[in-house]
């Protein structure tokens, strides 16, 4: 989640798919660090950490039955999205494909970029035509594939 109006469609879509399926459901915010600014105070940091915090968990409140972790998460968001995916053995990453650019016909956004060609699990990319107040609902998925072993789930599962 990023602090666009636009993530949160992107967390509707995660909970439809995670309500569907019985998954378990986190969300995260990365903190990035302000690049070429003065050093970060670290009570405002704290205290920004704990207001995203909050607001997380009281817009995770809102999905009603699921049970949904939130965690906030300091560092460069591809990087720390690919990890903590990997580390916690994440199925599906869900992401906005465009990101808090609010610029029109957008395209892919730099962080879905760099987790879609990074992350060792499925990304579902969120359009931003997706956009509105109508609940999510899926009633056709396709999923094309390649043939690559990346596209062929493993024997095990």
């Amino acid at each position: 989640m990023d602090a666009s109006d636009f993530s949160w469609t992107a967390l509707d879509h995660a909970a439809a798919i995670a309500s569907a399926t019985g998954a378990r459901l986190t969300v995260m915010r990365v903190l990035e660090p302000s690049a070429g600014q003065a050093p970060t105070d670290p009570v405002e940091w704290s205290l920004r950490r704990r207001d995203i915090g909050a607001e997380l968990k009281a817009r995770a409140l809102r999905l009603g039955d699921l049970n949904a972790d939130v965690i906030v998460i300091d560092g460069r968001a591809a990087e720390c999205i690919c990890a903590w995916a990997r580390d916690n053995g994440v199925d599906l990453t869900v992401l906005g494909a465009g990101g808090e650019s609010n610029r029109p016909f957008a395209g892919l956004g730099g962080t879905a970029r760099r987790v879609a060609e990074t992350t060792n699990s499925s990304v579902l990319l969120v359009p931003r035509a997706e956009l509105g107040d109508a609940p999510v609902r899926y009633r056709r998925v396709m999923t094309p594939l390649d043939g690559s072993p990346r596209s062929v789930a493993p024997p095990d599962r």
